[in-house]
Order: structure tokens, then sequence, then C-alpha cells
């Protein structure tokens, strides 16, 4: 029996290749990771609502500024509103559950934002970086929040056993 014809035997007789479980162990690990996140719901909507807020903030905010003092006093009230943030997110990064493609899409989203607000204190109007960048956000967080309405529907999450 050669190599093709074992494999054809082995798949008709029901044997799954090691591509096939391990395609379907991490469809497991993913389902269960999409549980934490069921779980951790709450912390999840307001990371980003409160990500919404601040996003609508700057976009009002840098097409005002003339000088580097507007910049210092949107910066003032700015400041506290980053730190909120950045506990939500820590939040989201301390809880010890699976950390699956809902979180990593919400830590890639962070992660841009902070390249953003990085490049804040040079800039003085806006521009179409600056632009892209705030488009590209708000389109992320909306398949943010369109993955957590889908998590928050899904059923089959409930019938998995919670942290």
């Amino acid at each position: 029996m050669t190599a093709v014809e074992l494999r054809e035997a082995r798949a008709q007789a029901g044997f799954k290749t090691s591509e096939q479980r391990s395609r379907e162990e991490a469809a497991r690990v993913e389902l269960l990771a999409r549980r934490v996140v069921l779980d951790e719901l709450g912390v999840y909507r307001r990371f980003v609502r409160q990500f919404e807020r601040i996003l609508g903030r700057l976009q009002t905010a840098v097409p005002r500024w003339k000088s580097r003092g507007d910049y210092d006093r949107f910066m003032r009230g700015y400041d506290r509103r980053v730190r909120g943030l950045e506990s939500q997110f820590q939040k989201l990064e301390a809880h010890p559950g699976l950390k699956g493609s809902t979180f990593d899409r919400a830590a890639r989203v962070f992660r841009s934002w902070e390249d953003l607000n990085t490049g804040l204190g040079s800039m003085e109007a806006p521009t179409e970086r600056f632009e892209l960048i705030l488009t590209t956000l708000r389109a992320d967080l909306a398949a943010l929040a369109a993955e957590l309405d889908e998590i928050e529907k899904d059923e089959r999450l409930l019938l998995l056993p919670g942290p």
C-alpha cells in the first residue's frame, strides 16, 4: 500500500489528519476565548465607548489647533481621558483567561491609537495621515463592536463552562 492509498484509507475510515486536528483544536480554543469575552463583555463595551468618545474629541479638536497653546490646553483634559482608556485596556489585559482574536483586535486598535498619540505633539493641523489613522481606528472599533455583538448573541457560548 502506497502513502497516498494509506492516506485515503485512513480518511475513509474516519481518521483525521494532524492538520484537521490542529484546526479543530484552534477553533475550540477560540470558542473558549470568546466565552471569556462574554464574561467580560461589560469591560469590552466600556473600552469601545470610551475609545469612540476620545476619537470624537480628537477629530473635533485637532483642526482647531492654531498654536502650541491650543495643543497644551487640549492635552490637559485629554491626558485624564487617556489614563481612563489605558485603565480599561489594562483590565482587559490583566484578565487571566484565554486571549483570542477579539482581544487581539482590541490590542491592535489600542496600539495604533498609542502610535497616533505619540505623533500628536508635532501636529499643528490635521494631516492626511491623521485623518487616515482616525478613519482606520473608527473602522477597527466598529469591527470590534460588531464582534462583541456577535459574541453576545452566540448561544453556543452559554453552554460552555464559565471561569
